[in-house]
């Protein structure tokens, strides 16, 4: 079926299919005191750092290559952006990907105003990932999770803590054992 809902950009997009006006609320509730030259200034003045191409940035989400960054280096870079008066996140993943967009935003926020927006209590969501950008996601109380079985190792560091259920199965095919598993699906379909 169509999604009644979209999160996007980790976190930093919505879409309702229903109301156009989401998105634009949305986007007011995370872009106060989001200064995105600050971050570019601050961000590219790393050595070695590359700008993703434009269709994987919008005006809340700056994401960069930064191949095999330490996990101090990481570090250093918040302490910049802080030091510079930035309330930002921080996402580092695969080894490559660096992104940063408002501390409003991010997956687990977005969708818990996505949720208090339309009446529904956290422990009515079911979540599931498979990249280190959905372990905000689990951390909501009352979420229940699904770790799919290709799952980053990052994700599971991030979301083991929770509980989430872990499964074997891969990409759609977890999602769809998760979703059997919660009752949510008839135990026999298959991808």
């Amino acid at each position: 079926p169509a999604p009644e809902f979209i999160i996007g950009g980790i976190g930093t997009e919505m879409h309702d299919a229903v109301d156009a006006h989401v998105a634009a609320e949305f986007h007011a509730s995370i872009a106060p005191g989001w200064d995105g030259a600050t971050v570019e200034r601050i961000v590219e003045s790393i050595p070695g750092v590359h700008r993703q191409p434009a269709e994987f940035l919008n005006p809340c989400k700056l994401s960069w290559h930064w191949h095999r960054a330490t996990a101090a280096e990481v570090v250093r870079l918040e302490i910049q952006l802080e030091k510079a008066g930035l309330d930002v996140t921080v996402g580092y993943s695969n080894s490559v990907y660096l992104d940063v967009v408002p501390r409003r935003a991010g997956k687990g926020n977005a969708l818990a105003w996505l949720c208090r927006r339309i009446g529904v209590p956290l422990e009515n969501v079911l979540v599931a990932g498979a990249s280190a950008n959905n372990g905000s996601m689990f951390a909501l109380a009352g979420v229940r999770g699904i770790l799919v079985g290709n799952a980053s190792g990052e994700l599971f560091a991030a979301a083991g803590r929770f509980r989430p259920l872990i499964t074997r199965e891969k990409m759609a095919d977890g999602v769809l054992a998760g979703l059997s598993h919660f009752g949510v699906l008839e135990a026999n379909v298959q991808a």
